[in-house]
């Protein structure tokens, strides 16, 4: 690539970021805009609507999916009117539709078979706030200690999707959940609820999906459930009841438009009274928690805590939380 075009990209880096798009939205723009650049090979201020419909062709052709070839869509947009300040340039070529599918929601028997074959305190709590509360999984790892309001039995969700706030629900369970891994973990007051490699770093989305892979092959799950399979399922179980509006259910999950965001197939009960707000049933055997507390106090080295659980735990006990 020449340098007058890495120029440009840099450019366009930077008018990203005073734009206020998120860290991911920059990655993404700046490589579809990137592989624009080298697919056709001209200069920059030769290009024209017809190398743009090349490639676009060229991306259907190749057969990348709809969400890809918008998402290119959009950069080139961005690149043109914003980089080479063409405010009046328009897309010639009409957006992808994407095609609507239907949802893979886990059946309960498979939930509680996930929270019972994972293997550390720490991710199974991360599974079950996904399940009971309704989060993405990039809003349970970005987590802190302070959302979690037992008072009111809300949960802060800070900086969610289209940066925007917003409370959903607390279960009585997924409290009694927290509090044990809190007992073990001890994070900081003011820190990250999950923490990553040290206190100072929220987990990586990578991670926690590679360990959820793992956790559906040790439960024996075929489907092809990813982590937001349990925000489905929670979207078929936290229904309003009688007394709450369709606007405030459809606030909790943060959707903006609620007639097109629930897909009939993830919606098993239209409308269920009394279950508002829910209290979903976590699993029953929970023994190799207390195995893994009562190694803690004994010293011994465990695989999901190592010595941070075992101090943890120990003052857990001395303080009487």
């Amino acid at each position: 690539m020449k340098d007058g075009a890495r120029s440009h990209l840099e450019r366009m880096k930077e008018e990203l970021k005073l734009s206020g798009r998120r860290p991911t939205t920059v990655t993404a723009y700046c490589g579809a805009a990137k592989r624009f650049l080298s697919y056709t090979l001209k200069p920059v201020d030769q290009l024209a609507h017809g190398d743009v419909r090349k490639y676009m062709l060229y991306l259907c052709d190749e057969g990348y999916a709809a969400s890809t070839i918008n998402q290119h869509h959009f950069a080139i947009r961005f690149f043109f009117r914003k980089v080479l300040k063409k405010k009046a340039w328009r897309m010639e070529q009409p957006l992808q539709k994407r095609p609507k599918r239907v949802p893979v929601v886990l059946a309960r028997s498979e939930v509680e078979k996930l929270f019972e074959a994972a293997t550390d305190v720490r991710y199974q709590t991360i599974w079950m706030v996904l399940y009971a509360s309704g989060l993405r999984l990039s809003e349970a790892a970005r987590l802190r200690v302070p959302d979690i309001d037992s008072k009111r039995m809300r949960i802060l969700v800070c900086n969610g999707k289209g940066q925007k706030d917003r409370y959903t629900v607390l279960p009585p369970s997924l409290l009694e959940q927290l509090r044990t891994y809190y007992k073990v973990y001890r994070p900081d007051r003011n820190g990250w609820l999950f923490y990553g490699r040290d206190r100072q770093h929220p987990p990586t989305l990578r991670t926690l999906q590679k360990i959820f892979k793992e956790d559906k092959t040790r439960a024996g799950i075929r489907k092809h459930a990813t982590p937001h399979s349990l925000r489905h399922y929670a979207e078929s179980r936290i229904m309003p009841s009688k007394g709450q509006s369709r606007h405030e259910f459809s606030e909790i999950l943060v959707s903006r438009h609620l007639g097109t965001r629930h897909n009939p197939g993830c919606l098993r009960h239209r409308w269920r009274a009394e279950i508002w707000p829910w209290n979903p049933p976590l699993p029953k055997n929970t023994s190799w928690v207390t195995s893994l507390f009562d190694s803690c106090l004994l010293g011994r080295s465990t695989s999901c805590a190592g010595q941070e659980a075992r101090q943890g735990a120990i003052q857990a006990v001395g303080t009487g939380r």
